[in-house]
């Protein structure tokens, strides 16, 4: 990092030290792999002090339920009240965590639901010092195909926040903390302050400071919740980054693409089970799937279904594609393909997407992001409803402090 660099971290965060030193609140940590912790005591003490030497005070935990008649129940309870009344000890909070962008439809509602209920029915049954404190969703219903087409995207807005009414009324009457987490960009987070208890913005950036920084997307979020003086708002940075590589159906017809979203058709059912992307280059739009084994049969089902006409296979990806990905922003390679169906052969390309730099501290060095998360923390400090600051996830996190000594 340059000299230059560290003068300006340093210029953020000298002032704001002197004003909030007392007032800053502990951090949230995402745990997506909690199962080393329940089998392991050697894991828990490493977590334990890896929580108490980063100020990490909620921890929100991903939980496994299963059918138990016509309810669900908590798989692994017995381990979760172990680890429960340590949590406790240590006076931390722990959150059970659970999440699917399909939760956000009707036909998953009760599923939803069903998770709410099996922490409720665990709670019940264990002692003071063994339950959650919480239960916290992270759904993030913009994975699905329906975000990509104005109307159907506000209906999926409206379900996703009906169905989150429901659960934290739920929650609530149990005595749990409802929260579910939301881009910094998303378009209900106002309507949402409203019914949970507490929120969990991504804000995945890697600067504190600037337009484009981790303080200019939470402030408005944070002065929103200050107002209702009710919802505790928490700002997410990442230290993880994802790399995979997509086969993508090129130059499918945008009114293909909605009519199959609006009918919900078993193609658009398909597309969304694998969880599909959409480029959109202004004309027509590309859709990628990530290339386990199967995926240029499902693609090539997919031009089947939309009545794409075939397509001789070409030897360069077209320039507006490759300016689409551009604009998109963290694509590479990307290289043209054929999809064949039959006999007929379809365009397509493979393209590499890597997180961004921009939106990840994985790659960088450990005290830069403990310097942005600390000007970060600070100067959100004054605000009531400023929770602390949450770090996405703990394994990532943890290497990037190993690496660093």
């Amino acid at each position: 990092m340059s000299w230059l660099r560290w003068v300006a971290i340093v210029a953020v965060v000298l002032p704001s030290l002197a004003r909030a030193t007392d007032s800053v609140p502990p951090r949230a940590l995402w745990l997506w792999d909690p199962v080393p912790l329940l089998e392991d005591a050697g894991e828990r003490r490493d977590f334990f002090a890896f929580c108490e030497q980063h100020r990490i005070g909620v921890v929100w935990a991903q939980i496994g339920t299963h059918a138990a008649g016509a309810a669900r129940r908590l798989d692994r309870a017995d381990a979760w009240k172990a680890l429960l009344a340590e949590v406790h000890r240590r006076d931390m909070q722990l959150h059970a965590l659970d999440g699917d962008p399909h939760y956000a439809l009707p036909a998953r509602h009760a599923a939803f639901l069903s998770v709410v209920d099996a922490v409720i029915a665990f709670n019940a049954a264990s002692r003071p010092g063994e339950r959650f404190d919480g239960v916290h969703f992270d759904v993030e219903p913009h994975q699905l195909l329906a975000w990509s087409e104005p109307a159907p995207r506000e209906t999926l807005l409206a379900d996703f926040l009906a169905v989150n009414e429901r659960a934290a009324a739920r929650a609530r009457a149990a005595g749990l903390a409802y929260g579910v987490d939301v881009p910094f960009w998303f378009p209900a987070t106002a309507r949402l302050l409203r019914s949970v208890d507490n929120l969990g913005i991504m804000d995945y950036r890697t600067s504190a400071a600037g337009p484009d920084g981790i303080i200019e997307h939470a402030i408005d979020t944070i002065e929103q919740a200050d107002s209702l003086a009710r919802t505790s708002v928490f700002v997410g940075v990442e230290t993880s980054v994802h790399t995979g590589t997509f086969l993508f159906l090129t130059n499918v017809p945008r009114a293909a693409l909605r009519d199959a979203i609006v009918s919900h058709s078993a193609a658009a059912a398909v597309l969304d089970e694998r969880h599909a992307l959409v480029i959109d280059d202004g004309e027509v739009v590309h859709i990628g799937i990530e290339k386990p084994c199967g995926a240029a049969d499902v693609l090539a089902g997919i031009a089947a279904a939309f009545s794409l006409a075939p397509v001789p296979p070409q030897d360069e990806v077209p320039a507006s594609i490759q300016a689409a990905f551009r604009r998109e922003g963290g694509w590479s390679h990307l290289q043209p393909r054929a999809i064949r169906g039959g006999e007929a052969s379809f365009a397509s390309m493979v393209a590499t997407q890597k997180t961004p730099p921009n939106v990840t501290f994985a790659g960088k060095p450990f005290q830069e992001l403990l310097a942005q998360l600390t000007a970060s923390e600070h100067a959100l400090a004054g605000h009531r409803s400023f929770a602390g600051m949450a770090i996405h996830q703990y394994v990532s996190f943890r290497h990037m402090a190993n690496a660093a000594r």
